[in-house]
């Protein structure tokens, strides 16, 4: 689950898997936190776009699970955010590499970014022949997921599940 998209006890529990200290964890929970209050902002809220691997979806997180399946589709019902889920039957993908972001901009002499995570942290690819490929993979992820509907629907399966 994107950091931008993580339920605080989510956030604590994927953070905790860590060797950071618990002030650490908690410090970087509480960003995640805040970060998010860009997404209900009444004006200029950003357009957000998240493919989850239906792995995401399915894979018990201590008890923060439930929760943060609800946290995402009360997301999902906001005009701004789209959140689709990549199936399982989808097969291999072009992001099986790892999880990324790309950023995009209103004012366009910004250029397009791409932030690509890791388990230690993270890096900006700032060169448009260098994000190009992480657009069209995102692009191509969007094509082989389902629907926002459909997804919602795979959530709170998922949820019920728990």
């Amino acid at each position: 689950v994107p950091g931008l998209a993580q339920d605080p006890e989510y956030a604590r529990a994927i953070l905790g898997l860590s060797d950071a200290s618990d002030a650490t964890v908690e410090l970087h929970a509480e960003v995640r936190l805040k970060r998010q209050s860009i997404l209900t902002r009444e004006k200029d809220a950003p357009k957000v776009s998240i493919v989850l691997n239906e792995a995401v979806i399915r894979r018990p997180v201590g008890d923060a699970m439930k929760k943060q399946l609800e946290a995402i589709n009360s997301m999902a019902d906001r005009p701004n955010i789209n959140v689709q889920v990549l199936p399982f039957s989808a097969g291999a993908h072009p992001a099986m590499h790892g999880p990324f972001t790309i950023l995009s901009f209103v004012d366009e002499t910004l250029g397009d970014l791409a932030y690509l995570e890791n388990r230690v942290d993270g890096g900006v690819l700032s060169d448009p022949e260098l994000v190009t490929p992480f657009i069209e993979t995102f692009s191509t992820l969007e094509q082989l997921a389902v629907t926002p509907e459909r997804s919602k629907e795979m959530i709170r399966e998922a949820a019920a599940a728990l």
